[in-house]
């Protein structure tokens, strides 16, 4: 082989042997590596642009579902829809509320309009909702009445009727036919050792007296004058609670706070027929507050033998 030919060859060998096919080889890793760490970079990048496109496509359709909901936000209250279960009606509620006029719907904190009715002793639950695009909704549940009571307030010098409702809860009555607060009998409450009647503990127990009795005997229920709770604190776990009812035809009929209302009852019954059929002496007191028995005191030491 001439001299020429062999530098042709190594020349040759130069640009295709394996130091070439290895030089070619490392300048196509490294732009392959250049594309895998922009792969890497871009995907990320991706990712946050989507999530940002996502959330703010979200609050658009947010906005636009608002701005449909409410197409006048600014719109003075025009109307109040009142709902009550009770006596009070739409003149109540519109003083109680003491809306300024041209209030807008969204100025509206129907939370402190919801604490201003719940503050009305009468009113138990309330509920104020806004109405797009000017109406304002109000429910009201009210107190169920269950007794009266003669109280002296520092705004009056005479006393004041006051009702009590099932839970204890003592209120001024609004907008109640006056039929209706004179037929509830007085309640004589008891009084703690520092004098005060509140809080009036146990007068669920004393109003479930009431519904069974009005159930059963309504006639009876009408004639219980007053009912007395001088010597019933409202803890059922103490012996000797009782309730004393005073009415015309019994002028102190004794319960069991503690016994069956319903048998006793049944006893109370029972021991009038006898009466009745012997003659129907004036009674004095009736203590049924024994354990299956009763006791009768009359007025009159002439009376028939039973």
């Amino acid at each position: 082989m001439s001299a020429r030919d062999k530098r042709e060859y190594e020349s040759g060998e130069g640009l295709h042997g394996w130091r070439g096919l290895q030089s070619t080889k490392g300048r196509k890793g490294k732009r392959l590596q250049r594309r895998l760490r922009l792969r890497n970079w871009l995907r990320p990048l991706s990712y946050l642009l989507l999530i940002s496109a996502l959330f703010g496509s979200g609050a658009l359709l947010f906005k636009r579902g608002d701005w449909i909901d409410k197409p006048s936000t600014s719109e003075a209250v025009r109307a109040i829809v009142f709902d009550t279960d009770g006596v009070l009606d739409e003149r109540w509620v519109s003083e109680t509320l003491g809306l300024r006029a041209g209030i807008t719907l969204m100025e509206v904190d129907h939370f402190v309009l919801r604490d201003r009715l719940e503050s009305e002793g009468q009113v138990r639950r309330a509920t104020v909702e806004r109405v797009f695009p000017a109406t304002l909704r109000v429910r009201v549940e009210e107190h169920v009445p269950f007794f009266r009571m003669a109280l002296a307030d520092n705004d009056s010098e005479s006393p004041q009727v006051w009702l009590v409702a099932e839970d204890g809860t003592l209120y001024k009555g609004l907008r109640y036919p006056r039929g209706a607060i004179e037929g509830l009998p007085w309640l004589v409450p008891y009084r703690h050792p520092d004098g005060s009647i509140l809080p009036m503990n146990g007068i669920p127990r004393v109003a479930e007296l009431m519904r069974i009795a009005k159930g059963r005997n309504p006639r009876l229920y009408r004639s219980w004058q007053v009912v007395s709770l001088e010597y019933y604190t409202g803890e059922l776990n103490f012996p000797g609670e009782i309730i004393e009812i005073r009415s015309a035809r019994i002028p102190r009929l004794i319960l069991s706070a503690n016994e069956d209302f319903s048998r006793q009852l049944d006893r109370l019954d029972a021991l009038t027929e006898i009466i009745r059929s012997r003659g129907d002496p004036s009674i004095e007191r009736i203590d049924l507050s024994l354990r299956g028995s009763a006791a009768v005191r009359f007025t009159s030491e002439r009376v028939p033998r039973f």
